[in-house]
């Protein structure tokens, strides 16, 4: 890596990655120091922040409460929005509502840990089943979004629980488990959209691995320089 000049102005590219990694406390150990300005290599260019504006859009709804009195209206919606959108969202799909909210307490909960509780968990290998990182970029010049991450990936659907967090580690299970069963059904749907057999998709060896992305999104003390996800 060399240092380099940024259009956010000139600094240290190269010094701020290394400095923010060896930290090993992502983006909320940043926060936690009590800083009032965000490092250069957080700051996004203004023509990067003005796009981010969100326009009015109306996703597509899939309602997957009507598939037993309405499957081909259902699977008919998913084809069309998968065609003009690429992406759709699901609402009625049978995940209680207080496992959602139990996982929501757990990422924040392991988020907020003290950072000598976090730091094992944090590397850069993306090979790692289990880990704790921010965003940094490997390109030099490039910019970092204001969020850290846990990431959890299950390979046919298993992970070791001694691998994940205790902080986190029942409620991720538990989640996961209400996720399998969910796939299984957009597997079978999406396979009847595509004109396919019904368990055509599911039987596909990549579709029984999925990661679990569990983001953080700290506070900013300058939330109008940077982005959260760009």
């Amino acid at each position: 890596m060399v240092a380099s000049s940024c259009s956010n102005g000139d600094y240290d590219w190269a010094k701020q990655v290394k400095q923010f990694d060896e930290t090993k406390a992502g983006v909320k150990g940043l926060v936690d120091t009590g800083i009032t300005k965000i490092p250069e290599l957080f700051v996004h260019p203004r023509k990067s922040l003005e796009s981010s504006i969100e326009a009015s859009l109306e996703l597509p709804t899939i309602d997957l409460g009507e598939l037993r009195s309405g499957r081909q209206r259902v699977v008919a919606e998913i084809r069309k929005a998968a065609q003009e959108w690429g992406f759709f969202r699901i609402v009625n799909h049978a995940i209680p509502l207080e496992t959602m909210d139990a996982m929501l307490a757990a990422v924040k909960r392991f988020h907020e840990l003290p950072n000598a509780d976090k730091a094992p968990f944090y590397m850069a290998d993306t090979g790692r089943r289990v880990r704790f990182s921010s965003n940094l970029p490997t390109r030099e010049d490039a910019v970092a979004c204001w969020r850290d991450f846990l990431s959890c990936v299950f390979h046919d659907d298993q992970l070791d629980p001694e691998e994940i967090p205790s902080a986190c580690r029942d409620q991720v299970q538990e989640y996961v488990k209400y996720m399998i069963e969910l796939r299984e059904v957009m597997a079978e749907l999406l396979s009847e959209a595509l004109g396919l057999p019904r368990d055509y998709l599911s039987g596909i060896q990549c579709m029984k691995s999925q990661a679990l992305a569990c983001l953080y999104y700290p506070k900013c003390p300058e939330p109008n320089r940077t982005l959260g996800s760009s």
